[in-house]
């Protein structure tokens, strides 16, 4: 394709030229005219960002990792309605667990295996006050606020998206790598 030549300049191939108004014809020939000054571009085609199918997968997987930190809370509650106060915990490590052998994203498989960690770390002193009388009542309602808080912390960070570590934790289980 040949342009019209600039005046003092001899026809040429725009193609195969170098010259910074060959490369500017290309360009505009490509995207369009550039826009002039104070103008905005055209937004391009397509979905606006954050509604992408990429964002939602992000944000389910948002979701369950916050899940994975509640999910024992509500375990917690309802066991504690029929059982006494420690054996509730017993049964606390089984949603993370699910969540983590089912995870599909490291992220989801982190924070499962954190919860996880976390609930398993609880169990040992809760059979242990459970096994003392009277003060291990206290000790073990002191443990449970305490893990209420923790958790409460964890599921809003995992919400956001951050990677969130309990500070008191024995990482008894390791994520490893999430399954496909």
């Amino acid at each position: 394709m040949d342009a019209k030549p600039s005046p003092g300049q001899s026809p040429h191939d725009v193609e195969t030229c170098g010259c910074d108004s060959c490369q500017l014809f290309r360009y505009q020939r490509q995207y369009g005219p550039a826009p002039g000054p104070g103008k905005v571009p055209p937004p391009p085609p397509g979905p606006p960002p954050g509604y992408g199918p990429q964002q939602a997968a992000v944000a389910n997987e948002r979701t369950l990792a916050a899940l994975a930190h509640w999910s024992p809370l509500v375990v917690a509650f309802l066991f504690a309605l029929f059982l006494p106060l420690p054996f509730p915990a017993l049964f606390c490590f089984i949603p993370p667990l699910v969540l983590m052998l089912t995870a599909r994203t490291d992220f989801l498989r982190d924070q499962s295996c954190e919860s996880l960690n976390f609930q398993l770390t609880v169990l040992i002193p809760s059979i242990l006050f459970g096994l003392i009388p009277g003060i291990g009542f206290v000790l073990a309602l002191l443990l449970f606020v305490g893990c209420l808080i923790l958790q409460i912390l964890a599921a809003v960070a995992a919400s956001r998206g951050e990677w969130h570590r309990y500070p008191v934790c024995v990482r008894l289980v390791k994520p490893g790598p999430a399954q496909g």
